[in-house]
């Protein structure tokens, strides 16, 4: 994973679909991008080149309701533990 290539493919995407993409942090290992869908729901994308980790999280009112994460070849999800969560 590169830096350069996760922002190309997320700029892609929100140029498609017309959503904001907010840059939160870079350097020249990590990237922190916010890809907003309307005013309570984002998808925080998170890359770290030095441990090849790649991590997704979908936030809804401020709180993760799924997440996915890649690191060094092995990926694993987080998913809420119940949707009714989200509306309390």
């Amino acid at each position: 994973m590169e830096i350069d290539s996760v922002i190309k493919e997320v700029n892609s995407i929100a140029d498609k679909y017309s959503l904001e993409l907010i840059e939160i942090d870079r350097t020249d290992n990590v990237i922190s991008l916010r890809l907003i869908i309307d005013n309570e729901v984002f998808i925080k994308i998170y890359g770290n080149t030095e441990k090849d980790k790649l991590n997704l999280t979908l936030v809804f009112r401020r709180k993760r309701i799924y997440g996915c994460d890649s690191e060094s070849g092995k990926n694993h999800c987080h998913p809420s533990t119940t949707l009714i969560d989200i509306y309390l």
